[in-house]
C-alpha cells in the first residue's frame, strides 16, 4: 500500500511519470521584489509579515499570474514574487545547460 505524502493531497495522483521525457524543469524568474513590514508573532519568538504585508504579497502573486509565488529575503527584509517563464523538458534542459558550461567564460 502506498501512502500520500501529505494529508492534504488527493487520494489519486494527479499525474503518473514513468519516462525521463515527461520530467519538465520549471524556470522561474524574479517578477517583483518589495520591502515588507514584520511583527512579533503570539509568544515573541517568531517574526511574521504584518497583516498590510500579506495582503500586498497576496495581490502581487496574483497579479504575476499563474504559478506565482513569493519567498522572503531575510536578509534584506523584502518579498520576492516569482513567476514561471518557461517550462522545458529535462531532456532539453539539460542540453542547454551543457551548452552554457561549453561556452566558457564568465
Amino acid at each position: 500500500m502506498v501512502t500520500k505524502p501529505h494529508w492534504s493531497m488527493g487520494e489519486t495522483p494527479e499525474r503518473v511519470i514513468t519516462s525521463m521525457e515527461d520530467v519538465e524543469v520549471c524556470i522561474d524568474v524574479e517578477v517583483k521584489r518589495f520591502r515588507v513590514g514584520i511583527r512579533r508573532g503570539g509568544q515573541g519568538l517568531t517574526f511574521k509579515c504584518t497583516d498590510g504585508s500579506s495582503r500586498r504579497i497576496r495581490k502581487e502573486v496574483e497579479k504575476a499570474g499563474k504559478g506565482a509565488y513569493h519567498a522572503f529575503d531575510y536578509f534584506t527584509q523584502e518579498a520576492v514574487i516569482m513567476a514561471p517563464e518557461s517550462i522545458l523538458p529535462l531532456t532539453e534542459y539539460k542540453e542547454q545547460s551543457v551548452d552554457k558550461d561549453n561556452r566558457g567564460g564568465p
